[in-house]
């Protein structure tokens, strides 16, 4: 073999190892967390989810291709592990609800975000994602030591809020509250020096990074209504808060308005908070589930099939709308007959559309229906106990 040859193989070679020196291996993740560093985690069960061995490969590929101080990990809940199996894995920095999930954790445990029921395809962008990852999360902490060097007041609090809001916004913003816990959790040391700062929580990025509508919305409870409209009040003058999270306030409002309303009452002024939270953020899923409480609480019920249903109950009385046409052609005096099949269903106000409200005699109702256009029967119903009731309903002409 000539020299240039052998020079050229020497050089090959060496190129070779420096390659793998660089690359990133891939670790279970028990053994990855004495690494100390930033980690990107793939959590999969190896023998219950279809394609893991695909996922698995993929994501060592991404690794292979990625430089800088990331730890990659493998976390494989296998089936069937006993509770001190399940332990030897190590404990997550966030609860994974669905497989296959990535994670990334910083180097002291802080989950900043997570990608549950990830598609295959998606791991080929991973080296992108957690070099943009390490850049987000050392801003972070160049962020927060600028913050902690300056003096006590409400412009330190809003520089340490900051500082979080790249890595914990997009979570507040679209990941459920059962997974938000991990991430609130994770910079309550943080949280705590936005209070000791500012201990009025001036802006609210205190309440920003605390905030869950559950654990809130129980503890008013414990107060009187007043109190706890105060308490929503104050807290929708915080600048800092998200957009979904004025409009869980606002649907607070609605509820302690709509508590304080006797059942007789019209709503409107419970509806007006909803209304107010729609327009924070028309586009959000919120303001869509906040336009169905309102059809909910407002749009007549339309029953069908000479029938009520579970599902037609409310629980303040409401317009029902029932098209019985078909037994009823001709004009005339008409029995109206409600009878349940189960649970407790109260009707009211029972007439034919165009015709004078019926008498009520003994649970039934005389109604008379005037002949024309169709027969529509209007009434207002409602639920009561666990909103279950059933039933038919018998129209016999008198």
């Amino acid at each position: 073999m000539s020299m240039r040859w052998q020079t050229a193989g020497v050089c090959a070679l060496a190129a070779c190892a420096a390659f793998c020196g660089r690359a990133n291996p891939v670790k279970p993740y028990a053994e990855a967390l004495k690494d100390g560093k930033d980690m990107m985690i793939l959590c999969v069960g190896s023998d219950w989810m279809p394609d893991a061995d695909r996922y698995i490969a993929a994501f060592r590929t991404a690794a292979q291709g990625f430089s800088g101080e990331v730890t990659w990990a493998l976390y494989d809940r296998r089936a069937g592990l006993g509770d001190e199996q399940a332990k030897a894995l190590g404990k997550l920095p966030c609860e994974v609800y669905g497989y296959p999930c990535l994670i990334y954790r910083d180097s002291e445990g802080r989950p900043l975000f997570q990608q549950e029921a990830i598609r295959l395809e998606a791991l080929q962008k991973l080296a992108p994602l957690a070099t943009r990852t390490l850049k987000i999360r050392n801003d972070r902490d160049i962020a927060l030591k600028a913050a902690r060097a300056m003096a006590k007041g409400p412009a330190k609090a809003e520089a340490l809020g900051k500082a979080l809001a790249p890595i914990l916004d997009p979570v507040l913003g679209s990941y459920s509250e059962r997974a938000v816990g991990a991430y609130q959790d994770s910079v309550r040391s943080v949280v705590k020096e936005i209070r000791e700062a500012d201990p009025a929580d001036t802006d609210g990025w205190a309440a920003k990074y605390s905030f869950c509508y559950l654990p809130l919305a129980e503890s008013f409870g414990k107060h009187d209504a007043v109190e706890n409209l105060d308490a929503v009040s104050v807290l929708l003058t915080k600048k800092a808060l998200l957009p979904v999270q004025r409009q869980q306030l606002y649907s607070l409002r609605f509820s302690l308005l709509l508590g304080q309303t006797e059942e007789d009452e019209k709503i409107d002024g419970a509806l007006v908070a909803l209304k107010e939270g729609i327009a924070v953020d028309p586009t959000s899923p919120m303001a869509a589930s906040m336009r169905n409480v309102m059809a909910y609480y407002t749009n007549p019920v339309r029953l069908s099939g000479m029938r009520w249903l579970g599902k037609d109950n409310r629980p303040r009385w409401q317009k029902a709308i029932l098209d019985c046409s078909g037994v009823v052609k001709v004009g005339g005096t008409y029995r109206v007959s409600f009878r349940p099949r189960a649970g407790g269903t109260r009707f009211r106000k029972v007439a034919f559309a165009g015709g004078a409200v019926g008498e009520e005699r003994g649970g039934d109702w005389i109604c008379r229906f005037p002949g024309e256009g169709k027969a529509v029967l209007e009434m207002e119903i409602k639920g009561c106990g666990w909103f279950d009731g059933n039933g038919d309903i018998v129209v016999t002409r008198e």
